[in-house]
């Protein structure tokens, strides 16, 4: 997950490239709701699909601001 720290300006960014697949199978989205991390879409409303990514490739940079 991005982050990005104002009060220190520094943060990261994660790009995962890979397989993805609609979690369907009631089990497996009972599991991911109780157990999931609890977060919100960036454009906002409700959303009630779990995706489930194999990943082929993760990179990532570390974001630091100097001139503060």
């Amino acid at each position: 997950m991005d982050h990005i720290d104002e009060a220190f300006s520094r943060g990261w960014s994660v790009l995962v490239v890979g397989e993805a697949e609609a979690v369907t199978a009631p089990e497996a989205v009972q599991r991911l709701e109780e157990q999931g991390s609890v977060t919100s879409p960036w454009a906002g409303g409700q959303r009630d699909m779990w995706i489930a990514v194999t990943p082929g490739r993760v990179t990532g940079r570390r974001i630091v601001v100097r001139d503060r």
